[in-house]
């Protein structure tokens, strides 16, 4: 019922600490060390949540990622109300 829902999936692909100095002389081309490397598996998270993690590749000419693991759990607490649903339902 729920399958056409859309969800937000974002891939974390490093992280880099910069000074401001360095963000304002950026230009095209110059390359960003990030804290991960080429070989290291990418989590990606469902909306906030951690959700899978896959190795980057290519399909055909597109950048591309294959799915190698699932890092959430599906539990009671984790759950998704329905929208609408309360979370305390009001008694009469």
């Amino acid at each position: 019922m729920l399958g056409h829902v859309p969800v937000d999936m974002a891939a974390d692909l490093g992280h880099a600490r910069l000074t401001l100095r360095d963000v304002l002389g950026m230009q095209v081309g110059d390359v960003l060390r990030l804290d991960r490397s080429v070989g290291q598996a990418i989590p990606f998270k469902i909306g906030r949540r951690p959700g899978f993690e896959g190795r980057p590749g290519l399909s055909g000419n597109r950048l591309s990622v294959r799915i190698e693991g699932k890092t959430f759990q599906a539990d009671a607490e984790n759950a998704i109300s329905p929208i609408g649903a309360s979370q305390n339902p009001i008694e009469e």
